[in-house]
C-alpha cells in the first residue's frame, strides 16, 4: 500500500481511500465583510483540491459542504456568503 494509503482507515475497510492525514494543507483563506456578507478569498495550490465547509455551531455538530473547488493549476477563488439570522463558523479543507 502506497504511503498515505491505507485500507481499514475508512467504515467498513473501503480499499484504495486516502487517509485524511496525508491531505496537503491549504493556503490559508482571506475573509472580509462586504456589508452583512462574508467574502472568502480561498487560494488553491498546484494540484490540490479543497472544500469550504460550515456548520451551526462551534464544538458539535456534522461539517456541511458549501463549496468545493477541483485539483488544477494554482489560483484564488472568491466565495460570497450571505448573511444569516444564526452563527455560522467555517473551515477550508483538502479533500480527495
Amino acid at each position: 500500500v502506497a504511503d498515505g494509503w491505507r485500507a481499514s482507515a475508512w467504515p467498513m475497510g473501503s480499499p484504495g481511500r486516502l487517509d485524511a492525514a496525508s491531505l496537503p494543507v491549504p493556503a490559508a483563506p482571506r475573509v472580509a465583510m462586504d456589508g452583512a456578507d462574508l467574502v472568502f478569498s480561498l487560494p488553491l495550490d498546484a494540484g490540490v483540491a479543497a472544500q469550504l465547509q460550515w456548520r451551526s455551531e462551534a464544538a458539535s455538530g456534522f461539517w456541511q459542504p458549501l463549496v468545493r473547488y477541483p485539483a488544477g493549476a494554482p489560483r484564488t477563488e472568491t466565495l460570497r456568503v450571505p448573511a444569516a439570522d444564526a452563527a455560522r463558523f467555517f473551515r477550508w479543507v483538502a479533500v480527495e
